[in-house]
């Protein structure tokens, strides 16, 4: 992730399995997984009580995406929290 965000300290991301099983292809089309699906959340907030997504360009959320799928093995599905605060949290549970 780029450090240029953390310049203010307002900002804090996680990236973690989420609980459930993805069906999809790997590599060759024939090739089938069931795999992890993997969250990523970035927010920046100032004082903790509400938060905002952090806006990633959209290239560069489909390099991460494609470089966690095939360097991490066990997984085969991205997702990026856009979730605000409120109504949701900062932190998943």
């Amino acid at each position: 992730m780029p450090n240029v965000f953390f310049a203010d300290g307002s900002a804090q991301y996680a990236c973690g399995p989420e609980n459930h099983e993805s069906f999809g292809p790997r590599a060759s089309r024939a090739l089938i997984t069931y795999d992890q699906a993997c969250a990523l959340r970035a927010i920046i907030s100032t004082d903790g009580m509400t938060a905002g997504y952090y806006p990633f360009e959209h290239a560069f959320l489909g390099r991460v995406a494609n470089r966690i799928i095939n360097e991490c093995r066990g997984i085969n599905r991205v997702t990026y929290d856009i979730t605000s605060k409120p109504p949701g949290t900062i932190e998943w549970q």
